[in-house]
């Protein structure tokens, strides 16, 4: 069984609104240069049709930056609709009529 490795992704950066700021964290291994997003347990995580999150390492990739990117990818799918609940509107000053 290969190392699972642990990566910690950015969501949003300290500010004023969010002092801590907010991160995700993912787990991934790496066998014969491709790397797959798995769950602490070595689990591979899966889309929701079904696939793998998998990417073949080219030479020179930094593994856990790749890994950050698609737990990114893989945060925002499993958030789905709910991903901008909290976000601002921004509402004109126009009148409806």
């Amino acid at each position: 069984m290969p190392e699972i490795k642990q990566v910690n992704a950015i969501l949003s950066n300290p500010g004023p609104s969010d002092p801590a700021g907010r991160v995700t964290v993912g787990h991934y291994v790496v066998e014969g240069g491709l790397l797959t997003l798995v769950d602490s347990d070595g689990k591979p995580l899966r889309r929701r049709a079904g696939d793998r999150y998998t990417h073949k390492l080219q030479p020179g990739e930094n593994p856990d930056a790749v890994a950050c990117r698609m737990t990114l990818l893989a945060y925002h799918a499993a958030q789905g609709d709910m991903a901008n609940f909290n976000r601002p509107i921004h509402i004109s000053n126009q009148h409806w009529s």
